[in-house]
């Protein structure tokens, strides 16, 4: 777009002067700036007592003269009479694996149930169940791993319920409860439709946690391993890594041909699984932004961008560059915040250069003003992904953002347009 627009095209390492020095500033505030955060975090096992006493988690035996005894879960529908959830079974102190609904019931077996204080009391009245004195929910876990897990944007688990994607019989795991921006939700997980940034707390052997987290749908947030797990093909990832840099930052190549030639690289070579590449595509954001692309150039060519730069133009009055592009940065955060970055710098780097054009002034500086404004989101959790991901295992609350991020975007507001300044040599 820079370079449609008659500024010149950017190169490789065309921030990297300003890049570096805002890395240091940011990375320096987060340290000494850290005891700002609130410390809300909750231990799994905190969830579990929570769930225990609000009646969610129950584990219950079968008497003798049960209706279950003899049967099997899917042939007696206790699922779907009582809407509870099995989560669990143990039979003379070991917990039976495989699914939970071919397997015959017998006296004494225990149930871990996931379900309502009124489902609970029907169960007990028809003497279907009896309730354990003492028990709780992470007794029936003893040998099985209870974690946290968080669903990225990209997961295939967004947008669908668990009973839709059969959750358990496809990872070996059992849902115990999904967390929303903090809030415990209560009602049946199979109907919940999965959202990005959503908790989920599971009950999984150790091999079934392992292989959720090399599938990429979710990322486990507890430490499995002491250490990184080894591939045998990381030094081959590093060498094409390090020859698309090269290729690109020397300008052999342009940037997309040599980011594609290290695409079919590591692909050709096995270090990525074109199954999972193909998944890690988004196509969504594609349509997005070749949208808008036809809306920036709509903006541009009916004369938009350039009555919105006058008007802008006449608001600044005569200011010198430093505070317009201060100006500029500040309007460019704000757009962030409700926009991805790629359609602000879209949307936004007509009306740049048409307002240094009015102002008289070099059109780059105010270019690269759009560029690192419209990354700095550090004000909401839906300005950009990072941010939403964080939300749920740090349990923080929409005006935790705005409490620590406003320092840090006054003080980027203030500085990344000086060191644009000073590294373009205007």
């Amino acid at each position: 777009m820079s370079a449609r627009l008659g500024v010149g095209s950017l190169g490789f390492f065309s921030l990297t002067a300003v890049g570096l020095p805002v890395w240091l500033l940011g990375s320096g505030y987060l340290i000494l700036a850290s005891d700002r955060l609130p410390d809300r975090g909750e231990d799994p096992r905190d969830t579990l007592r929570r769930m225990s006493r609000e009646g969610y988690l129950t584990e219950v035996r079968i008497p003798s003269g049960s209706q279950l005894v003899g049967q099997t879960l899917h042939g007696s529908r206790l699922q779907r009479r009582f809407d509870v959830d099995v989560l669990a079974l143990r039979r003379d102190g070991a917990v039976l694996g495989g699914p939970l609904s071919d397997i015959r019931l017998d006296i004494g077996d225990r149930l871990m149930l996931r379900c309502s204080r009124q489902d609970l009391l029907r169960l007990q009245q028809d003497h279907t169940v009896q309730i354990e004195d003492g028990a709780d929910g992470p007794a029936v876990a003893d040998t099985r791993l209870t974690t946290e897990v968080l669903i990225p944007a990209q997961s295939i688990l967004v947008g669908t319920s668990m009973r839709e994607i059969r959750f358990r019989q496809r990872f070996n795991a059992t849902v115990l409860a999904v967390k929303r921006a903090g809030q415990l939700l209560s009602e049946r997980m199979g109907r919940i439709v999965l959202r990005a940034g959503d908790l989920l707390l599971l009950q999984a052997p150790l091999d079934a946690v392992r292989g959720l987290q090399a599938s990429g749908e979710v990322l486990v947030l507890d430490d499995l391993e002491p250490d990184l797990p080894t591939t045998p093909k990381r030094r081959l990832a590093l060498g094409v890594f390090a020859i698309v840099l090269l290729l690109a930052g020397t300008g052999a190549v342009p940037l997309v041909a040599a980011v594609l030639l290290g695409v079919v690289a590591v692909v050709v070579s096995g270090c990525i699984d074109a199954s999972r590449l193909q998944r890690a595509v988004r196509w969504d954001l594609y349509l997005l932004l070749a949208s808008l692309l036809a809306l920036s150039t709509a903006v541009e060519r009916t004369g938009l961008a350039a009555a919105a730069a006058d008007g802008l133009q006449q608001a600044l009055g005569s200011w010198p560059a430093y505070p317009a592009m201060v100006a500029l940065y500040g309007a460019t955060m704000l757009a962030t915040e409700v926009l991805s970055n790629g359609a602000t710098v879209v949307l936004l780097l007509p009306l740049a250069v048409q307002l240094s054009q009015s102002m008289g002034l070099e059109a780059m500086p105010f270019v690269l003003t759009v560029v690192f404004a419209s990354s700095q989101s550090f004000l909401t959790p839906i300005g950009y992904q990072t941010n939403l991901m964080v939300r749920g295992p740090g349990g923080y609350r929409f005006l935790d953002y705005l409490r620590f991020g406003l320092p840090l975007s006054l003080l980027l507001a203030l500085v990344t347009p000086l060191l644009i300044l000073a590294t373009s040599g205007v």
